[in-house]
């Protein structure tokens, strides 16, 4: 997992732009200490994330040999959750098409299970530290990965870690996936992304097609 440097930022504000909220799951002492103090300042609304250290290198091959790469297409709501009464995160799950490299990862390279899994084989789930709860009438709205949007329907290329009961974690956080669009070209969302080389690589491949026969080729290579 990508290393995160530990600065928590709390941030004032008037106002929140989340519009998805949960007020109903248990809430911890973190979470409501953050409200008692934001009450005791006169604040209706505060941001707290972490920043996150950006993957600067790594080539597709290294990829291969770290995580899976899957193709999915989004399906369901997103949903807030509150896990361990600390941590706010955004559930969403995902219809699988196929994988086009699977590698079981390491619990070490794991979060501890969340809720909310849908029942259904099918599907994957993956968590985005993102969303807005409200705590004692204090909106508290998480940006960790907030850049981090997946579209109703849009079918993408995740990079993940294939974690325990269907929960897959993207594993190079916003340089994770790439949309597919309506002719079948990839995409990435960032273009400064394409300083990466495994992104470029990704990107340069154009469809699915062509990225699968160069995952087979490199692995081929590897083996």
């Amino acid at each position: 997992m990508q290393r995160t440097l530990l600065v928590l930022l709390l941030i004032a504000s008037v106002s929140c732009d989340s519009a998805q909220q949960q007020t109903s799951e248990v809430v911890g002492k973190e979470l409501a200490e953050l409200a008692q103090k934001a009450k005791a300042e006169g604040k209706r609304s505060i941001t707290t994330g972490l920043y996150i250290e950006p993957v600067t290198g790594g080539t597709l091959r290294e990829v291969l040999a770290r995580s899976s790469i899957v193709v999915v297409t989004t399906t369901g709501e997103p949903h807030v959750r509150i896990v361990e009464g600390a941590s706010i995160i955004t559930t969403q799950d995902f219809k699988v098409e196929r994988w086009l490299h699977r590698r079981p990862a390491a619990a070490s390279d794991c979060y501890p299970p969340w809720p909310g899994v849908a029942d259904d084989e099918s599907l994957v789930s993956t968590r985005v530290a993102t969303g807005t709860v409200v705590v004692d009438g204090v909106q508290i709205t998480e940006t960790t990965q907030a850049g981090i949007h997946f579209s109703s329907g849009q079918r993408y290329v995740l990079l993940v870690n294939d974690c325990a009961d269907r929960r897959i974690e993207l594993a190079y956080s916003f340089n994770s996936l790439f949309k597919v669009s309506n002719d079948g070209q990839l995409l990435v969302a960032d273009e400064n992304s394409l300083q990466i080389p495994f992104v470029k690589e990704i990107v340069e491949s154009n469809t699915i097609s062509v990225l699968e026969e160069r995952l087979k080729s490199l692995s081929a290579a590897s083996d």
